[in-house]
């Protein structure tokens, strides 16, 4: 899976036709939004990693991505960060579809982290109690 493939349902989103149409950026906006995109769902896609004995991953360091490139994060990821790309790439132009795409996303993380097989540890009691 490509960076492309998330601009694309992304764009799917938020109106593929709105935004051949209207916004003619959407593409160059995207390759500097997918960073911050990875980015907000990174610390989650390690937790997903670990608990899947996967590899962990790396983010490119580079400020714009190139669409061609790999989606560096784990596949169950590929929809939330469709969603609050689409949210972005929207925000001026439509705030309460980027809101509603916003808040998706977040339900969709909710849902991944849902699906993590957390494991409880004891604390440590590490202070004299009186």
């Amino acid at each position: 899976m490509t960076n492309r493939d998330i601009y694309k349902a992304a764009l799917g989103l938020a109106s593929e036709r709105q935004a051949s149409t209207q916004n003619t950026d959407y593409e160059e906006r995207a390759c500097f939004l997918l960073p911050v995109v990875c980015a907000r769902c990174a610390r989650l896609d390690s937790f997903w990693r670990i608990a899947n004995d996967e590899a962990p991953h790396s983010l490119p360091e580079s400020c714009s991505w190139s669409l061609d490139a790999d989606f560096p994060l784990s596949a169950p990821f590929a929809p939330p960060a469709s969603a609050l790309l689409a949210s972005l790439l929207v925000l001026e132009e439509n705030p309460e579809l980027s809101a509603s795409l916003s808040g998706l996303c977040s339900a969709l993380l909710e849902e991944l982290s849902r699906a993590i097989p957390w494991q409880t540890e004891n604390t440590v009691q590490k202070y004299e109690t009186a």
